[in-house]
């Protein structure tokens, strides 16, 4: 039989806990909740310095011990619990099984078990920057959100991306970019969801699932890679006459930008939009470079494919580590919000 073990000691040479047929551990009393003045105090010598030699143990010290253990004074649990042993598993015994009862090694298993993000299904390649947008006088005109008042400054988040490829495809591969666009604005977060070209494949979402496992490489042998054209893919379009107008545009030399800050950007959808004064009209948005449109050859791309994979992630990290912010003046198609804009068979509201 082990030897007695103090209450919350561990062994120096090896941790041990009791087995069914030794003494369990004595329970610690509760402790009371610390009144506030004592809390407040606590928190005011800490700010000042005057805790010092060692750890404070008083009921105040543990009411605020969670926020100053997270401040990097010591080793605790995702929920603030001080770890006094972080090298060595808990075990039944010198020489027995390590014990589920050891909640730190439970945790952290777990949090490295899933510390890895599984790829997105599409759109999973991709390079992101922040930036400000800035409101023209003319936007109030037609929204009366906030973030459209004449001279207001917004953050913005905007996200670039292929759309088939892995996250370890080339970027310069033949493909619809994605541009997507989230502002935090004063009123709550707007999302805007864009590709670098005005058109879509589908006029439905029911077909999504089915439009991107026809893109997606062949499932008996995991090719191609990034690149749409193949059997499933054209059999797809084949009977998506919808698709023609958005295949003529993937075809083209748009859907390969020679950089990001030379692509344009289109929302997905058509937007309602309302004025102050109640009048609604419907938009597309788009966004116009400020360094103009440039598209690669197939040629180039295939180069670059080979040479630099990371080409159009490179080239937006260079432009902004060397102050040649890359800009863009986001405008809306306005069309009126009424029944004569519903043609036969045709919707204004449709992507």
């Amino acid at each position: 039989m082990s030897p007695p073990i103090a209450d919350g000691a561990r062994s120096p040479e090896r941790p041990v806990a009791t087995s069914a047929v030794e003494r369990p551990f004595p329970a610690k009393a509760p402790r009371k909740a610390p009144p506030a003045a004592a809390v407040k105090a606590a928190e005011l010598q800490r700010a000042a310095g005057m805790v010092q030699g060692g750890v404070d143990e008083s009921p105040a010290s543990n009411a605020v011990g969670l926020a100053w253990a997270q401040g990097g004074k010591r080793l605790t649990t995702a929920q603030g619990l001080r770890v006094d042993d972080a090298d060595n598993s808990l075990t039944a015994g010198r020489r027995g099984p390590t014990l589920m009862d050891d909640f730190h090694l439970r945790e952290k298993i777990m949090h490295f078990d899933h510390e890895r993000i599984p790829e997105r299904v599409v759109h999973a390649r991709g390079a992101g920057a922040h930036g400000t947008f800035v409101a023209d006088p003319g936007a109030a005109d037609l929204c009366a959100a906030a973030f459209l008042q004449p001279g207001v400054e917004t953050p913005v988040f905007v996200r670039f991306s292929t759309v088939a490829g892995s996250r370890g495809s080339a970027d310069t591969a033949r493909d619809v970019r994605g541009f997507a666009t989230k502002f935090y604005t004063s009123e709550g977060n707007f999302d805007l969801v864009g590709n670098n070209m005005p058109v879509f494949f589908i006029q439905d979402g029911l077909k999504f699932p089915d439009l991107v496992h026809a893109v997606k490489p062949e499932p008996d042998r995991e090719i191609p890679q990034a690149q749409s054209a193949h059997d499933t893919f054209w059999d797809f379009v084949s009977l998506q006459p919808e698709s023609t107008h958005m295949l003529m545009w993937a075809m083209s030399d748009r859907a390969i930008p020679r950089s990001y800050a030379t692509m344009e950007g289109f929302g997905v959808h058509t937007f309602r939009l309302m004025n102050p004064a109640g009048e609604t009209v419907l938009v597309k948005w788009h966004w116009k470079p400020a360094a103009g449109v440039h598209g690669l050859v197939w040629e180039e791309s295939q180069k670059l494919g080979g040479i630099d994979p990371d080409f159009h992630r490179r080239d937006l990290h260079a432009r902004i580590a060397s102050g040649n912010f890359p800009q863009w003046t986001l405008g809306v198609q306005v069309m009126p919000d009424n029944e004569d804009q519903t043609f036969e068979g045709i919707d204004l509201l449709d992507p």
